[in-house]
């Protein structure tokens, strides 16, 4: 098995934070004995009591790459790469327009001396054609915890 280096230049997604997610569930318990696992019976092991249904909360702390990958409807929109350092940073997952690229063994050069223009259509499309993405990390992690860039991204996978 082998590992890549890859090199993106264009827009990128940088999110902050955390979130806490909260899930309702049931276990099954003997009121004289919670710590033994009961799941399957219908009668306490140790002392015949009937097992009953016991509502709790399972809370669980989620990164932004956890919490889009558990987001329906959008999942997929993002490529967060592995081994970047980062769980916050999102890849397009589609073609970006005049894409930029170093795809050549002995290196490469991309121009860059009048790429402002460039720049701002490739942000603007960013922003256009992920907007549903942008809006739910914004309103689950803050306006301030999300931002739009647009650079190299060293990866390996």
């Amino acid at each position: 098995m082998g590992s890549e280096m890859s090199v993106s230049i264009g827009p990128y997604l940088e999110v902050t934070g955390t979130k806490r997610v909260d899930t309702p569930k049931v276990r099954r318990e003997c009121p004289k004995h919670p710590k033994i696992n009961q799941s399957e019976s219908k009668f306490c092991k140790e002392c015949g009591e009937l097992i009953q249904n016991v509502d709790y909360i399972d809370t669980v702390t989620l990164n932004p790459k956890q919490l889009l990958w558990h987001a329906e409807g959008i999942e997929d929109e993002l490529f967060s790469p592995d081994y970047i350092g980062k769980d916050s940073i999102f890849l397009p997952n589609h073609t970006v327009p005049g894409k930029l690229k170093i795809r050549d063994e002995n290196g490469g050069i991309v121009e860059l001396t009048n790429a402002t223009e460039e720049i701002n259509t490739q942000i603007d499309w960013f922003k256009t054609r992920y907007a549903k993405v942008i809006k739910f990390l914004t309103e689950t992690f803050g306006y301030t915890n999300v931002q739009i860039k647009w650079g190299v991204v060293v990866y390996w996978s």
